[in-house]
């Protein structure tokens, strides 16, 4: 997984102790506005001490895994890690389409698109050099 993201069922490691159960600990229960109360890397720990006490995702005798029965949806235009916003849902719930970002600049106000397209020519200058 790579450092900036959030974990994910889809982006761990299942077999590796420390990330097989750190997706499960994001988002949990009554946490309003963050996804986690400690350093995700805290959770690092936490998966690995679940493991090192027998917790399994897949039997260690037949390999046999439980698909889990919900998932963490995270928002699509918020930034997650600045508003800790993202809920768990069933998992067999359709995700919403995806909002394209000519949509999203469609609807911008004219000011905000110029400055949009200033800073991107900046970013775009300063990739050059």
């Amino acid at each position: 997984m790579k450092r900036d993201e959030i974990p994910t069922r889809e982006n761990c490691d299942l077999d590796d102790p420390e990330e097989m159960f750190w997706w499960m600990l994001v988002s949990l229960p009554e946490l309003k506005g963050a996804l986690a109360i400690l350093p995700f890397v805290y959770y690092r720990l936490v998966s690995k001490r679940l493991h090192d006490c027998g917790a399994r995702l897949k039997c260690d005798h037949c390999g046999h895994m439980a698909e889990p029965t919900i998932k963490l949806r995270l928002p699509q235009t918020e930034e997650a890690w600045l508003t800790g916003a993202g809920k768990w849902v069933p998992a067999d719930e359709p995700d919403p389409p995806r909002t394209e970002a000519k949509d999203l600049v469609r609807k911008m106000p004219p000011e905000l698109r110029k400055e949009l397209n200033d800073a991107l020519d900046a970013i775009k200058a300063e990739e050059e050099t």
